[in-house]
Parts: structure tokens; sequence; C-alpha cells
């Protein structure tokens, strides 16, 4: 090659490239990059055979008749069987009369292209390189396609996932709340004019079945905007804890009359906090009727309070059989009953400690348990009292990494690896989508982010996290080819070079503390 022909080479491949930025039409550029290879590696006809799943897909230059293109899937996806059964496949020897190469995916071959030349030609050394490179450019573009297809079908099922649940939500809230608190109303005004004892009891059990109804519903509209919103919501309101305690363990004595439940508060003073009453009473009522459900009939509930100058302690002991070691790690998962529930027959859907746990959270606070068959069950509950509102989470976002990143094919390869890996991903265009995003509560466990993008850059987004207390702690690991500027802010992070590799990747997240897989 003379340098004539390596200018007009380079020319090519980068008008190529260029072809491929986008995925709209992409019938359209991948026929413009085989007319483009012509002038690299001349050719009668050139195919390109495009395998997704069990479909294929063939392009020709010139275009050719149906019949021709059928005969030219059978050879090729013939090849393509050869070239995936035979691992050690070697092209043929050159010269040769046409050229047939593989055509990439992430971790398989999704195609071929094959160039046939004219006038009885033969291809050499050089063409084979050309061929291979628009070969490797059409296996990442087709690659890029399919990712941003299998994303856009995921977000839409997330979508409408989502909506379905609020849907959901309403429609329980509201058609089904509605003829409960008819019956419920109707129930107790009978009950206040009636005398009879069997009508009495009748309308007793008939309430109590409505309260467990209702109370069911709640729970489920909890759990669905948990879901939702990412976390259990609630409203901060100057509140007296002891009245709270007082007036929920009054609640329950009238509740479960057979069991004895004591109460237990240190000194004498009201206790205030920024908490939400009606999601404070809504925990000490889910432990105390988890204490009542699983705790031995002859045996009593104590609910104990206690608090310094900062925090609220609340705690609900039980005698009787210990939790079983298996149900510990997920006690507080969602839909899970004990054993001795199910045994007894008990109603309930699973979710008073889910429910407990996500309220506690919102406040910021702490939730454990101990469970011995010598000293019963606790559990005990620390609420901070004056702490300010955590940002929600959504989606368990502990287990997620942000990608920050202004180029939509850097973003959907390195997400693709990640989710392979089972991480959560979360993206952002630019330092100003990003930061905008961290603003609304998103907390990711590592940001991988790249310098040089509009609006806000990656310097500025980072001296921006680092600055704000909130922020500051998120270990941010700068993916850029600028690594002058990248090691001057990888205080909390590392640093890896464009283009990232993927083993480098998960060493880098690993050595800062790699996030929870799901």
């Amino acid at each position: 090659m003379n340098d004539h022909d390596i200018h007009r080479f380079a020319s090519t491949l980068a008008e190529i490239a260029h072809a491929l930025e986008h995925v709209d039409e992409v019938q359209a550029r991948v026929g413009r990059v085989l007319e483009l290879t012509a002038t690299m590696v001349p050719y009668s006809r050139i195919t390109l055979l495009d395998i997704e799943d069990s479909q294929h897909q063939i392009h020709t230059v010139p275009t050719a008749e149906p019949k021709s293109v059928a005969v030219l899937a059978s050879s090729l996806l013939r090849t393509w069987r050869r070239i995936v059964d035979d691992t050690d496949h070697r092209c043929d020897e050159l010269p040769a009369e046409s050229l047939t190469l593989p055509v990439m995916g992430l971790d398989r071959i999704n195609g071929l292209i094959r160039v046939e030349p004219p006038d009885q030609g033969v291809y050499d050394a050089t063409h084979l390189r050309l061929l291979s490179v628009v070969a490797a450019q059409l296996g990442a573009y087709l690659t890029m396609t399919r990712l941003r297809a299998a994303q856009a079908r995921h977000n839409a099922e997330l979508a409408t996932a989502i909506e379905f649940q609020q849907v959901l939500a309403a429609v329980v809230g509201h058609d089904l709340r509605s003829p409960l608190a008819v019956i419920m109303t109707v129930a107790c005004m009978l009950r206040e004019t009636t005398t009879d004892p069997n009508q009495l009891r009748a309308l007793d059990r008939a309430l109590s079945s409505a309260q467990r109804a209702s109370r069911l519903i709640s729970d489920l509209i909890d759990v669905t905007e948990c879901r939702v919103q990412g976390a259990m919501p609630i409203r901060r309101l100057r509140t007296d804890a002891r009245r709270i305690v007082d007036d929920v363990v009054e609640e329950a004595r009238i509740a479960h009359p057979r069991c004895t439940i004591t109460l237990d508060i240190q000194g004498n003073e009201v206790v205030f906090g920024q908490w939400d009453p009606h999601r404070l009473a809504e925990v000490l009522t889910n432990l105390i009727n988890n204490a009542v459900h699983h705790g031995s009939s002859a045996g009593t509930v104590r609910v104990t309070m206690s608090y310094d100058s900062s925090m609220l302690q609340l705690s609900v002991h039980n005698t009787g059989d210990p939790i079983p070691d298996h149900l510990f790690p997920t006690i507080f998962d969602p839909f899970k009953r004990g054993s001795s529930a199910r045994a007894a027959g008990k109603h309930g859907l699973g979710l008073g400690l889910y429910i407990v746990d996500q309220i506690t959270r919102a406040h910021g606070g702490t939730i454990t348990v101990l469970s011995t068959h010598e000293l019963g069950t606790t559990f005990t509950l620390s609420l901070p009292r004056d702490a300010e509102v955590p940002p929600p989470r959504r989606l368990e976002l502990s287990q997620t990494v942000m990608i920050v990143d202004d180029d939509p094919d850097v973003r959907i390869g390195i997400a693709a690896l990640l989710e392979k890996r089972g991480f959560g991903v979360a993206e952002a265009a630019d330092g100003q989508d990003a930061y905008e995003q961290l603003l609304r509560g998103l907390r990711p466990s590592a940001i991988l982010l790249d310098l040089h993008m509009p609006r806000m850059d990656g310097q500025a987004f980072y001296e921006r996290c680092a600055g704000d207390p909130a922020l500051a702690d998120i270990p941010i690991i700068i993916v850029s080819s600028d690594a002058a500027n990248a090691l001057k802010l990888s205080r909390t992070g590392a640093v890896l070079a464009k283009p990232v590799k993927g083993a480098d990747l998960l060493r880098a997240l690993d050595s800062i503390g790699e996030p929870e897989k799901s």
C-alpha cells in the first residue's frame, strides 16, 4: 500500500464509523457500509448474514433476486454453523477467490460477511485486514442496536408494571375501602341499638372481619407505595411519643383482652420528636400484634420505652418458641409468615414486619431482633428524635452503579456488562443530569464518571459532589482518556482508561467495595 491508499482507506473507515453512529434506519446504515466497503475491498457482490436468536436477515449489494437471496442464506448459514461448532476454524489460505469472516457480538458470532471479487479476481492479506475491520464495526453496531432494543423493551415493561401497581393501589384503596367503610358504619350503628346477645356476637364478628380486611388493604397499599416510590412515605410532625405509646398499648389491650400487655416507660416527662405519628403508631401496633400472635398463649407481652436527648427506643417482648434460625435472613421481607402462624390458621399476608422495617428506615432508624428459648423474643426499635428525612431510594439502589457519560453507546455497553453480573444501573447523559438525579434522592453505590461532557463536565460534577456532605462519600470511578485530570480527581475511587475493559471495571468496583448483587 502507498500513502495514497492508506489515506483513502482511513477516510473510508472514518466514513463507515460516522454512518454507524446512530441506531435509527438500521437497514439503510448497514447498506451504506456495504457500499463503502467496495472502495477498500472490491467486489462483485457483498453479503451480510445477520443472525438474532432463531431469526436471520440477509443484506446484499447489489440487491439480489429473492431466489438468489435464499441460496445465499442457505450457504452462509451452513458456513456459520461450521464456524460456531469449530472453535479452531481458520480462514481459507490467501490469495482467495472469496472472503468470509465472522461478525462478532458480545459473546457469540452474530453473523457472517462475505465478499466475492469482480472479474475472477482474488483477495490478498490487505483485503482480509480491511474486511476484518469492517466486520468488527458492523458487529459492534448490530450488537448496540440489539442492546438498545432490549433496553427499550425493558423500560416499557417496567413502566407498565409501575403503572399497574399504581392503578392497583388506587382500585384497592377506593373500590374496596368504600364498601368496607359502609359495612363497618352500619355494623356500629346496629350494635348501639341492639340488645340481643346473639346479634351482638354476630355484629362483633362482622366488625372484626371488616377491620381485618381494612388492615390488609392498608398493608397492601403501603407495600405498593414502597415498591413504586422506593420508600415508605412519611409526614414528620412534632410528636409526643409517650402519648402515642400509651394510646397504642391501650388499644391493644382492648383488641386482645385474653393477653396481658404491660407497659414500662422511662421517666415522666413528655417525649417529643420529629416523627410521623400515624406511622409510629402503626409500627408499635404491628409489633404488639406480632408478639400476641407468635407468643405463648399464657405469656405476657411487655412494651418498654426509653429515650435520651437524641434517640427514642421502643422494645416489644414476648415469651414462647423462638424464631427459627432459617427465618432470620428474611424476617423483614414481604409476604413472609412464620410456621406457627400458618399452623394456627392465623390470618394475614406476612406484611407486618416488612412495613415495620420500611417505616423505621424512612425515619432514619434501625430495628433489631433477639430470639432465644431462654429469653423469648424481643424486637427493639431505635429512632432519631430530630433526624433529617432520608432521601427515598428506588429499586434497591444500594445495589446500583451510576454511569455518567454523554455517549449513549458507552452507557449501554457498560450497563449490559454490569446487568449481566447482577448489578442495577442508573444512567445520566452529563454531569447536570447526574447531579439532578442525586438531588432527587438517588444514592448509587458507585459512580462511573466521564470527564468531557456538555452542560456540566465530569470535573465540575466531581467537585459538586465532593462539596456536598450528603454525596461526598459516594465512590467515583473516573472513566476517561484524560489521564492527567482523572488522576487529580481520583481521591475516592479509581481511574480507568477508555475504552474500559470489563475485567478492569469489575476489579475497580471490587476495590472500593463491590455493590451487593441481586
